[in-house]
C-alpha cells in the first residue's frame, strides 16, 4: 500500500498490482488539479492569480477565455505523461507528496494559452458587401 499526499488530503493507493497504480493515480491527480482550478476559478482569484504569476491585468474577454480554457482542462482526463515524475516518484517510495507546482505548471500553460488565442483574434472590421463593390474602382486602385 503506498500513501500519496497532496494539498486536498491523503490517500491510499494499492500496489500489490503495479499496473493498476497509473490507474489510481491518475484519479487523485485530477481530484487535485481539480481542486486547485476550482479554488482559482473562485470569486477574483484568477485575476489576482494571472497578475501575480504574470504581471497581466486580463480584459473581460481575456478572463472569459481563460475560464473557459481552465474549466476544459478541469474536465479533462489527465495524460499521465505530463506526470512521469510524479509516478516515478510514487513508484518508487512508498510515501509521497505531490507539491502544488507539478500542476500549476498545466495551469499555467492553460492560461498562456488561452490568453495567446484571444490577443490573436481579430476585431470586427466593416466590409462592403460583395454585392456594393465596385470591381472596376477596386482595379483602378491598384494602378
Amino acid at each position: 500500500m503506498k500513501t500519496v499526499r497532496t494539498t486536498s488530503g491523503t490517500r491510499k493507493i494499492e500496489d500489490w498490482n503495479a499496473n493498476l497504480v497509473p490507474l489510481q493515480l491518475r484519479e487523485i491527480l485530477q481530484d487535485q488539479r481539480k481542486a486547485l482550478i476550482d479554488r482559482l476559478l473562485n470569486e477574483n482569484g484568477l485575476q489576482v492569480y494571472v497578475d501575480h504569476k504574470m504581471g497581466l491585468k486580463m480584459t473581460s474577454a481575456q478572463n472569459g477565455k481563460v475560464r473557459g480554457g481552465l474549466g476544459r482542462l478541469m474536465n479533462a482526463g489527465i495524460d499521465i505523461d505530463n506526470y512521469l515524475p510524479v509516478l516515478e516518484m510514487v513508484l518508487r517510495n512508498e510515501n509521497t507528496y505531490i507539491d502544488s507546482a507539478f500542476f500549476y505548471r498545466e495551469i499555467d500553460s492553460c492560461i498562456r494559452r488561452s490568453i495567446q488565442e484571444s490577443q490573436l483574434t481579430l476585431p470586427h472590421m466593416e466590409i462592403a458587401p460583395f454585392e456594393t463593390m465596385n470591381f472596376m474602382e477596386v482595379l483602378n486602385r491598384r494602378n
